[in-house]
């Protein structure tokens, strides 16, 4: 019977990485601003964050997005098996008008702090700061800055929304919807099936491994853990001559915080809590984190806790970085050359565009003074052609959200998003989407809301 080693969730490490320059690689002079930059986490002592903010040419403020890699200790550009997807993400948004923020992970290349002894929720503090940096900046929109998360950092983009008012959106590619261990033991069994392994080595490896996560979840004194692990290696060795078992290489990040963290967290009950839109993308060849299973559990928990915004794309013949592929397998990471499918980044791009507010299309005007309730005013004039004036009050500040949708109740625009202050607002709207396209003649719905109060009303466009 062949015995696997343990294999870490969703690849821990990128010692793989290769310097190669693929066909999607971007080639200076790029057609955009980059800013080499360094910000602190006021959260955790001795953390300072080195990453690249690209900026758009021509006038500002723009939406904006922050790059969360996966697991492991990863460089601003998630540079691995000779690919750098972070590079060609944010190359292609910031061409599309998007200001993008990518960074290297706490102490790790030009980064400083420890990455040994973090968890996932200390790397959400990273990004949570890296969000809060961008509001610092005069070029970017305070109302449109999101996270886009791969992997494990689709644990991490939902902990920030809910605990950061300024995250307009977020984005999920190839996230768990499910905990670290069933990750693994997704993971475990297709990797394993791509291999070759029978169905009663399968089972075994899994059977080990449940042993495993029993120790390091229970057993909180790292030596004897070490101990308990060792011995659970012996045991199944069953008299095989095999090579000795962890080397103190693979050990260490078994016992580290991280891993008791990653194995022990369940992603719904803050999926539950997200507000903003979500878009959760996956490809189904992915063997890391398998599509439907996750999309699945991801669309579930956004459901159950009242989200109404939020798209779950499957994309055929792709693997976990959302390349073009035959089965996903691990070993084709490095020999495909494509590093991000462009069906792939036009989804992304597509909804980004769609979820941010083109400046063109809509004004926004308030007037001081708080108003004594929550109210929509009917647009006038109504029916339009040209431009229409949607008031509405705040009694309080908070987050809101104005959209408008069609007589199916698909969202066409979203006209205003984000915090605002108690006040009477005045949105001037062109009848155009967020990308610029005039709708076509018809009645629609908008519709405003915020955390206690909503409210709809119709309008008539005429083109």
């Amino acid at each position: 019977m062949k015995l696997a080693p343990l294999l870490f969730a969703l690849i821990l490490s990128s010692a793989a990485s290769l310097e190669a320059q693929r066909p999607q690689d971007p080639v200076r002079p790029y057609p955009y601003l980059e800013d080499r930059l360094v910000f602190d986490n006021p959260r955790a002592e001795g953390v300072s964050l080195a990453g690249t903010l690209t900026l758009p040419e021509g006038e500002g403020p723009f939406p904006a997005v922050v790059l969360v890699s996966g697991s492991g200790p990863q460089d601003r550009n998630y540079a691995l098996e000779g690919h750098k997807p972070f590079l060609v993400i944010s190359d292609y948004l910031t061409r599309r008008g998007f200001a993008v923020l990518r960074y290297d992970d706490r102490g790790e290349f030009h980064s400083t702090g420890d990455f040994r002894t973090a968890t996932t929720e200390d790397f959400a503090s990273d990004a949570q700061a890296a969000v809060e940096y961008l509001l610092s900046r005069a070029e970017i929109d305070p109302a449109q800055i999101g996270i886009v998360g791969h992997s494990e950092g689709g644990y991490i983009a939902p902990m920030v929304a809910v605990q950061s008012p300024a995250v307009a959106f977020i984005v999920l590619l190839a996230s768990p919807g499910v905990s670290g261990e069933e990750i693994n033991h997704m993971q475990t069994a297709l990797i394993l099936a791509d291999l070759g392994d029978s169905e009663a080595g399968i089972a075994f490896n899994l059977h080990r491994n449940t042993l495993y996560f029993d120790v390091i979840k229970e057993e909180s004194d790292p030596v004897l853990a070490e101990e308990r692990l060792r011995q659970i290696w012996h045991d199944s060795l069953d008299g095989q001559i095999l090579p000795e078992g962890f080397s103190d290489e693979e050990m260490e990040p078994l016992l580290a915080p991280w891993f008791r963290f990653f194995f022990t967290y369940d992603p719904c009950p803050i999926l539950n809590q997200v507000r903003v839109p979500v878009l959760a993308m996956n490809g189904d060849k992915d063997l890391q984190v398998p599509a439907r299973e996750n999309l699945d559990e991801i669309e579930a928990a956004l459901l159950d806790g009242g989200n109404s915004d939020f798209s779950i794309v499957e994309l055929p013949n792709l693997n976990h970085f959302f390349q073009t592929s035959e089965r996903g397998s691990l070993s084709e990471y490095y020999t495909i050359e494509e590093t991000f499918a462009p069906v792939a980044l036009d989804v992304l791009g597509d909804w980004l565009a769609a979820h941010t507010i083109t400046p063109t299309a809509v004004l926004e005007a308030r007037v001081d003074g708080v108003p004594t309730g929550f109210g929509l005013a009917q647009n006038y004039p109504n029916p339009f052609n040209g431009q229409t004036l949607i008031p509405f009050a705040l009694s309080q500040a908070g987050p809101v959200e104005l959209s408008v949708f069609n007589n199916l109740g698909q969202k066409v625009a979203t006209l205003a998003r984000g915090m605002r202050s108690a006040g009477n607002y005045t949105l001037h709207w062109d009848g155009r989407d967020a990308l610029g396209r005039s709708l076509a003649s018809g009645v629609y719905h908008y519709r405003l809301e915020t955390r206690e109060w909503t409210e709809t009303r119709q309008l008539l466009f005429l083109r």
